[in-house]
């Protein structure tokens, strides 16, 4: 996950730690961690779950470089999860997967 993208999107959508923390059922340490890691290894079902509180497509908060971020997703027009048929929720966590595999093998953090 694209740590830079995390904070803009809480800014943009006007969410703080202790309110993410709480959507995804998290201690507030954690965010803390992967702030200090800088880009924090998660898993798919976590990205997507930061990505659907905070209304942004997972591919670009796992930092896909050639995703345009335009008015759709300033407007917060991103589908949300319980909108989504079974299908187009297991295709989106397989492109998650993927887009993280991607963005770590180009980009590699260890994480403790």
């Amino acid at each position: 996950m694209n740590i830079d993208r995390l904070n803009q999107a809480m800014r943009l959508r006007g969410v703080n730690d202790p309110a993410l923390c709480n959507a995804l059922g998290i201690r507030r340490c954690v965010i803390g961690g992967w702030r200090r890691t800088g880009a924090p290894r998660v898993t798919a079902e976590r990205l997507y779950q930061c990505a659907e509180v905070l209304r942004v497509p997972p591919e670009w908060l796992a930092g896909r470089r050639d995703l345009w971020v335009g008015p759709d997703l300033l407007a917060g027009r991103w589908p949300p999860v319980e909108d989504m048929t079974t299908e187009e929720r297991l295709a989106a966590g397989l492109r998650c997967l993927e887009i993280i595999d991607q963005v770590n093998a180009a980009d590699p953090v260890s994480v403790a």
